[in-house]
């Protein structure tokens, strides 16, 4: 009967033994499954930080400009963007402005915070890629930025359109390439890209003309479409009966756009947001 009895205890025990390892191969087999399927995302977040952290060998600038971006995000807008309700000023905190003049002036009129802000009179889009730029008093470059702030919304406005006039192609790949770089960094971000001014009458000239100027302003509309974001075309909005900029939006005997004109833009910007519900 002793016999008996130690046999049964011996199974019970080869049975929980069983049912352990049962357990253990399968937590192995999913936590795998997860890694795998994140193995890509893990690596380049940690060769990103490398890069950063320890002066690797590839800038941040290279390692989101070379990348090749597939994903698909921005389905069903309808360019140019339609009036919307307004948002409320605190939406400028969340977003990142990326451009020139314009962009500069609606921080100079603190219409958009300084924090929200990145512009430089050499930032263009054929070298973009290329240069350092002053964001916080540090010296960085975009991709840092966008990828620290990690912002709801990026509005791009480039208003050296020369540049794309000695070489369209290139101006506008370059461009392609840019805004998959920052779709690279952060693939939920609304990105929008805003029409150049029309410019007044004595300020025309053969190279920026605002027949030119709706030329370049055409290929942004087709751009926005083709990548599937968002195109703010605040170019009609300003644009006098005569299809120029009128001189009373302009500071006296300047080229500058006086406070009026960007408190109107960072309006237009307010009750021009794309829904993606």
């Amino acid at each position: 009967m002793l016999m008996k009895v130690r046999n049964k205890e011996k199974k019970r025990v080869r049975f929980r033994f069983s049912f352990l390892l049962l357990f253990i191969l399968t937590s192995f087999v999913i936590c795998f499954t997860l890694y795998m399927n994140n193995e890509i995302d893990i690596e380049s977040r940690l060769s990103f930080l490398f890069d950063v952290n320890e002066g690797g060998e590839n800038s941040v600038a290279e390692v989101y400009a070379e990348a090749d971006y597939t994903g698909e995000n921005t389905a069903g807008i309808i360019n140019p963007v339609r009036k919307s309700a307004r948002a409320q000023e605190e939406y400028f905190r969340n977003a990142l402005f990326i451009g020139t003049s314009v962009v500069r002036g609606l921080s100079d009129c603190s219409l958009v915070p300084g924090e929200s802000i990145i512009t430089d009179t050499e930032l263009s889009i054929p070298s973009i890629n290329d240069i350092t730029v002053t964001y916080n008093n540090e010296e960085t470059d975009v991709f840092s930025v966008v990828y620290d702030k990690m912002p709801v919304s990026v509005y791009l406005m480039f208003e050296n359109i020369a540049a794309a006039s000695v070489d369209e192609a290139l101006y506008f790949d370059s461009y392609s390439n840019f805004i998959d770089s920052i779709k690279r960094i952060n693939e939920d971000v609304s990105i929008y890209l805003i029409s150049v001014l029309p410019v007044k009458r004595e300020s025309e000239t053969q190279t920026v003309s605002n027949a030119v100027i709706d030329r370049h302003n055409t290929k942004l509309y087709e751009l926005a479409n083709t990548k599937g974001i968002s195109y703010l075309d605040i170019n009609t909005e300003f644009k006098g009966n005569d299809g120029r900029l009128p001189s009373s939006v302009n500071v006296r005997n300047s080229e500058r756009l006086n406070e009026d004109a960007y408190r109107e833009i960072s309006e237009y910007i307010l009750t021009h947001i794309h829904s993606k519900e």
